[in-house]
């Protein structure tokens, strides 16, 4: 995570999710949630140099695929619940949906 942290600018922005290191700087740029208002570059700075695990939640047929069968949730729209303390320090939720755009963004996994 310290070579994660100093990646806090907006021409070098970078986030860890799920174990791995992205590079977020460019996606900054891309137009953002637009189901509950947008979410504007400056908005999403404050997040770079950190673990962001809790702004995508994991479906829970995903997370616990005998627990919840597909005739339950074939939509996907399940997801798992984190904690009060994490979703006010993580306001932006990610869901796959149709308003992604690309391919890897819709899907459900991403």
């Amino acid at each position: 995570m310290d070579k994660v942290a100093v990646h806090t600018e907006r021409s070098n922005a970078y986030v860890a999710l799920c174990g791995r290191v992205y590079d977020i700087t460019n996606f900054l740029n891309q137009e953002h949630g637009k189901s509950r208002g947008s979410a504007s570059p400056e908005d999403m700075i404050m997040y770079s140099g950190q673990e962001v695990n809790a702004s995508f939640p994991l479906a829970l047929r995903t997370a616990c695929p005998d627990l919840v069968p597909a005739r339950d949730d074939p939509n996907w729209l399940m997801y798992l619940k984190s904690d009060i303390d994490t979703e006010m320090a993580f306001p932006f939720i990610h869901h796959a949906g149709s308003l992604a755009n690309s391919k890897e963004m819709m899907h459900q996994d991403f």
